[in-house]
């Protein structure tokens, strides 16, 4: 297999655009992931890979919760605060989407941020607080959190990224729900995730919670009598 059919058929199963590198390495770049002038496969620690290693895990622990990374190219310290406010807002909602136990944000990170407008200032804070869900280092965005399908929480999370640039402010406020489907496809909805191209991805996203998507108190009750 050559190496330009090696970048497709990575690109493809990560759900992430290769990025070309130039001199001196005229390598790609693939998530996590580096595929060499030679067409060798470097994961993030430097080891070697196999493409069928990435392709077909040997288990669900090998693979089972993987980086999504973007770049961080086009953010000031407005964005990163409303990225990171946003994800926090929705922190409940998201840990019950990947099933996590840990937070993705800590509540003190949030209210460190709050003042600063200085994206310098702001990612040495960011790091040095060791944000355990989402990390800024290498001129990358990457999220650690992400389990299940790829392409789908890819696009989940660039159109998060997206909405955190067009917003001149987002809340860090968390609102309690007793209907955790439809405030998630609410906020999905809000993000741009609308449609009928967006329907597996919603109804992939709102698999693992509560609630009805459709009715903001539930079910109706002759509806539940139909059922």
């Amino acid at each position: 297999m050559d190496r330009k059919e090696l970048v497709k058929i990575l690109s493809q199963h990560l759900g992430l655009k290769a990025k070309y590198l130039g001199v001196p390495s005229f390598a790609y770049e693939i998530g996590e992931f580096t595929i060499t002038r030679e067409g060798t496969i470097i994961n993030k620690a430097g080891e070697e890979m196999e493409l069928d290693e990435i392709l077909n895990p040997t288990s669900d622990a090998d693979f089972n919760q993987i980086e999504i990374a973007f770049p961080l190219e086009g953010h000031d310290a407005r964005s990163i605060r409303n990225l990171l406010n946003m994800v926090y807002s929705k922190e409940s909602l998201i840990k019950k989407v990947y099933e996590l136990e840990d937070n993705i944000v800590d509540k003190e990170l949030i209210d460190d941020i709050a003042g600063l407008k200085n994206l310098a200032e702001l990612l040495a804070l960011i790091n040095e607080n060791n944000c355990k869900g989402i990390s800024f280092e290498d001129n990358k965005i990457t999220f650690k959190f992400v389990k299940g399908d790829i392409p789908i929480s890819s696009e989940f999370l660039s159109l998060l990224i997206k909405k955190a640039k067009e917003l001149k402010y987002a809340s860090s406020k968390q609102v309690e729900t007793d209907n955790d489907k439809y405030s998630f496809r609410t906020w999905l909805i809000r993000l741009g995730m609308v449609g009928p191209n967006y329907k597996e991805h919603r109804k992939l996203l709102l698999s693992n919670l509560e609630g009805s998507s459709a009715f903001r108190n539930g079910l109706p009750a002759n509806k539940e009598a139909q059922n």
